[in-house]
């Protein structure tokens, strides 16, 4: 009895091992599978990330592409900004530094715009003529052109350039060449620039261009009548002075014969003059002190100015030499000493005067013919009646005289020589 229970026991108890072992072994494939399964997702989330990664790295890169050909380009634009920028600038400092005057208007002309070109041309800061009409700039009686002007560049045509008179801040009339054009924003016309060159210097040139060319006609024709007359002349001269050494001093016509030698030795000097005016005369240029040549004429300066009018020389001690012809200088003083004298009737004081002078640019602008640098000047001076403008306009035209009768070339040898 005892043993049969026993038995049953451990079967029961078999039984439930048995049991407990299977529902282990089933929990363990389950864990197994969902080992499996995790195992699974883990390596497909591992591959999912590797290609995350992998698609990331593609997409910094291209982004990094992206940036770096952004940034080349943005500094390519910024450097094209740049250059831009630049070459306005350098546009606007030309225009700013020309010489020339430019000047821009809106249509109703009005000035917009000044430059320093137009300061220096016009006498007007920038302050006072913007916003000012243009015909501030217009001779009184003058016709404002500007209303034709536009009519013609809204109409698409081209303005040559023309002179005219422009009106300085000083009163004083410039001659100046005008061209003018149209401002364009967005192919329409909003204003006009002007653009004013001063023609003082270019008048002054033509100007001594014709009288160049009248003095050179002039010239070939008195040179060969000098010429000619000088050959004549030297024979009678010659004449003149074996007749008057063959008379003795009590001889009545030894005084008519002084004069006949006089008159040809005037006639020989006035000749020389002619040559010397026509480039004909050899001319022996050397270097000498100018003092020297006065203090050799101021003997017969006195003899020739007379006694009512008195010689002063005024002599720098330690000018600068100068390389000339000593007879052309000679005769320069000797010039203007007997026209000083002819404009003192009464008396007077004839005043010669050497130095040292240096002549600047703006000297050089009014004077064409001068370059700026250091000069030695010789000045004529006289206490006489002077002259009107008019007289200062032709003194030096060949043969020019306020006498009545002219008695030589005038002053042009002077200015010849001095040139």
């Amino acid at each position: 009895m005892v043993g049969t229970v026993f038995y049953v026991g451990v079967s029961v108890i078999g039984i439930v091992l048995s049991e407990q072992v299977r529902a282990a072994r089933l929990r363990a494939e389950s864990q197994a599978d969902l080992l499996r399964v995790e195992i699974t997702e883990h390596e497909l989330t591992q591959e999912q990330l590797r290609r995350a990664k992998i698609r990331l790295e593609q997409r910094a890169e291209e982004r990094v592409s992206e940036l770096f050909h952004a940034t080349i380009q943005i500094q390519g634009e910024g450097t094209a900004r740049q250059e831009a920028e630049a070459k306005v600038l350098r546009l606007a400092a030309i225009v700013a530094s020309s010489e020339d005057a430019i000047i821009g208007k809106d249509l109703t002309s009005l000035i917009t715009d000044w430059n320093t070109g137009a300061e220096h041309l016009f006498g007007y800061t920038s302050a006072e003529v913007v916003g000012s009409p243009a015909t501030l700039l217009a001779l009184p009686d003058a016709t404002d052109e500007t209303v034709g002007i536009v009519e013609q560049l809204l109409r698409g045509e081209d303005v040559p350039p023309y002179e005219t008179i422009r009106l300085r801040k000083d009163g004083r009339e410039v001659p100046v060449s005008v061209r003018i054009s149209p401002i364009l924003v967005a192919g329409c016309v909003v204003g006009l620039s002007s653009i004013n060159r001063d023609l003082t210097h270019s008048k002054q040139l033509a100007e001594q261009l014709r009288q160049a060319q009248k003095m050179e006609t002039i010239g070939q024709l008195a040179g060969g009548v000098a010429h000619d007359f000088n050959n004549i002349l030297t024979i009678m001269n010659g004449y003149a002075e074996i007749l008057f050494e063959g008379t003795q001093p009590s001889d009545p016509s030894r005084d008519m014969l002084q004069q006949i030698c006089d008159a040809g030795t005037r006639a020989a000097a006035l000749t020389h003059q002619l040559l010397a005016f026509s480039r004909k005369q050899v001319l022996q240029p050397r270097v000498l002190n100018l003092n020297e040549t006065v203090k050799s004429t101021e003997k017969l300066l006195r003899r020739l100015i007379g006694e009512d009018v008195r010689l002063a020389t005024v002599m720098s001690p330690n000018i600068k030499p100068v390389k000339v012809d000593a007879g052309q200088m000679e005769q320069v003083i000797l010039n203007l000493s007997i026209n000083a004298r002819d404009a003192m009737p009464h008396g007077g004081v004839l005043t010669i005067e050497t130095s040292d002078v240096a002549l600047g640019e703006s000297y050089a602008q009014m004077h064409p013919e001068v370059w700026p640098g250091q000069y030695t000047l010789l000045t004529v001076s006289d206490t006489g009646t002077g002259m009107d403008a008019t007289t200062k306009a032709h003194i030096f035209e060949p043969f020019f005289t306020t006498k009545g009768v002219g008695y030589g070339t005038g002053l042009s040898p002077i200015s010849t020589a001095v040139n």
